[in-house]
């Protein structure tokens, strides 16, 4: 399986405002030989550029929409060499559509110099780094310098990569090799995203509403959905749960045999754009893959093609209407009908929360007497980011009414500043339910919030060491976010009309038996995977179930209903945290970040 990179770290500007932008105006460079590199950020079109002069080079000289490096590499203008040199001086002008816009250059015949240009995010990234100075958990980042003058991811990233003293907290060590992989991120918005974001309402925005990965079939890399969410564009193309496609807009998404490791990712890059941000009105065509059980089972490319076109889309976390499963359970383990409520939660996004009490209250409180749930199966499978404060209320739903749960530590937070630590506890809820036995469904992009709601209930203990409520997670192993971020917002200081959202690690999390430290994911009591051999392709004829949320020929829901009706023993072992990765890098989805939020007032 190819592991790539997650939003949050890609290098396209995410929220591009103008058709065309550079992210120099001017190049002023000595006489000496040189390169400075141009950002160019093409929203709707390709672009190309023209008067480049015989003294410099450029490379690439044109491009597809999205982001491309542009290195500008002059020859020498050397006086001691070049007896007439003087100052020369040349305009790049580039092309994007009907947007045009312009570098100017000049190069000396002397090395007496102004300082050199300075990058657009440059005096942001002097806030960025106080910021990071004062929140990031164990950096010690008094003993780390990085040049401010580069882009703003670029900055955060090349920083942070160098501040890995957390032991894997922040998704692997500087010594495993692994410093492409951290969950602090950086996005560059428009001015108010961050406001908007804490309002009491997530309001529509524009996507597709889907979720997917790559894998790799033998050098040919192929999309795999994850999910659809209902009444999503992508719904109304036909795009299903576990459909494959390989090129966007006619263009394959890459492989390595045929270009460099640089071109692929510019390629990842444009489709990563068109799916992920995508423009109004701008549709976009998915070459679709077809599965054959012919002998080992085949992918064949039969030229079908999907076209979904952007529109707003609030991503309400259910992906499937909640619902009560009734059930006669087998004689030989008791007889008699089974109450167990089902309900996917797709995020933990606190702008939700009236959504999921009302949830619990219409469909699993104040059930008749003799119907209440003995079984509750919560599906955190996709589940990989949001706040803590809503991990404990679902905590708090789930099982504060069960009896002596109520004022149990749910989560001890810890900071670098001790006076920012603290303690969260279970509390009984008016619209919360006491069953027997929860089950939690997870899978490789489990992640944030949902492992800290897992961990918080494995740590649920009676004065004897035992178990307070039967807690069976069924699925593959999590992610491994053991820790959470503070998201901090940084205005622009050159532009009033951007501001800067760092997400930085923070704080650390345990339990009330101190458990924690699950940075290589949680290990399930009952394990499945979803797409039954998983990720080697070379198994394709058992990739047999693509439903959707809630259907019971899901794996991993039926796996939980047949212990729920006896059919298969009760697990006997704990949920674990893994002891090592069992896979390379980490899982990444494309549309939406991994991260675990806690709300700060300063």
């Amino acid at each position: 399986m190819l592991l790539l990179w997650s939003c949050g770290d890609d290098t396209y500007d995410n929220s591009p405002d103008e058709a065309l932008k550079l992210s120099l105006e001017e190049i002023l460079v000595n006489y000496d030989q040189q390169s400075v590199t141009i950002g160019v950020t093409a929203r709707d079109a390709g672009w190309s550029l023209t008067g480049i002069e015989p003294w410099y080079t450029v490379s690439p000289s044109q491009g597809d929409r999205g982001t491309s490096q542009v290195t500008v590499a002059f020859a020498s203008n050397d006086p001691d060499t070049i007896p007439d040199a003087t100052l020369r001086t040349s305009t790049l002008t580039f092309t994007s559509g009907d947007a045009t816009k312009s570098v100017s250059i000049e190069q000396l015949a002397i090395a007496d110099i102004p300082l050199p240009h300075e990058n657009e995010d440059a005096a942001a990234n002097k806030e960025i780094f106080e910021e990071i100075k004062r929140w990031y958990f164990s950096g010690e980042p008094e003993e780390v310098s990085s040049d401010p003058n580069q882009f703003y991811d670029d900055f955060y990233f090349n920083y942070l990569s160098h501040l890995k003293r957390n032991e894997g907290w922040d998704g692997g060590t500087w010594a495993m090799g692994n410093d492409r992989f951290v969950f602090s991120y950086v996005e560059r918005n428009p001015a108010g995203t961050a406001a908007a974001a804490d309002g009491p309402t997530p309001p529509p925005t524009l996507n597709l509403g889907m979720e997917f990965e790559m894998l790799d079939f033998s050098g040919i890399f192929t999309a795999r959905i994850l999910y659809v969410e209902p009444g999503s564009p992508a719904a109304a193309a036909g795009l299903k749960r576990g459909d494959w496609f390989r090129d966007v807009n006619g263009t394959r998404l890459g492989n390595w045999e045929s270009t460099t490791t640089e071109g692929f990712r510019y390629h990842f890059q444009r489709y990563i754009d068109t799916l992920v941000h995508p423009i109004p009105g701008h549709s976009s065509r998915l070459g679709m893959l077809t599965f054959r059980a012919v002998g080992a089972g085949q992918l064949l490319d039969e030229r079908v093609e999907k076209t979904v076109t952007p529109a707003p889309h609030d991503n309400n976390p259910l992906l499937a209407p909640p619902q009560v499963i009734v059930e006669p359970r087998l004689e030989a383990a008791g007889g008699g009908d089974t109450y167990t409520g089902y309900m996917t939660w797709n995020n933990f996004d606190p702008r939700w929360r009236d959504l999921l009490v009302q949830t619990f209250r219409d469909r699993f409180a104040g059930r008749p007497e003799g119907e209440e749930l003995q079984n509750f199966i919560l599906d955190l499978r996709y589940s990989k980011h949001g706040s803590v404060e809503m991990a404990e209320l679902m905590g708090n739903l789930l099982v504060g009414n069960v009896e002596g749960v109520a004022g149990t530590t749910f989560a001890y937070y810890t900071f670098n500043d001790a006076s920012r630590n603290r303690t969260a506890r279970f509390e009984a809820h008016p619209d919360g339910i006491a069953p027997q036995t929860v089950f939690i469904l997870t899978s490789k992009h489990t992640a944030g919030a949902a492992e800290l709601l897992i961990n918080a209930l494995r740590g649920l203990r009676d004065g004897e060491g035992d178990p307070m409520i039967n807690l069976v997670v069924v699925g593959e192993v999590t992610q491994g976010l053991a820790g959470g971020m503070v998201k901090r917002t940084i205005p622009d200081p050159r532009d009033p009309a951007r501001e800067y959202s760092a997400w930085i690690l923070s704080f650390r999390c345990r339990n009330a038996a101190g458990e924690g430290d699950y940075i290589w994911g949680l290990v399930p009591n009952s394990e499945v995977n979803e797409f039954e051999r998983g990720d080697n392709m070379k198994w394709l004829s058992t990739w047999g179930w693509r439903g959707g949320a809630g259907s019971t020929e899901d794996p991993l829901l039926k796996r939980a209903m047949d212990i729920v009706m006896g059919r298969q023993m009760m697990p006997v072992g704990v949920v674990g945290n893994a002891a090592k990765r069992s896979r390379t890098g980490y899982p990444r989805e494309y549309c939406f970040p991994t991260n675990m939020t806690m709300t700060i007032e300063n």
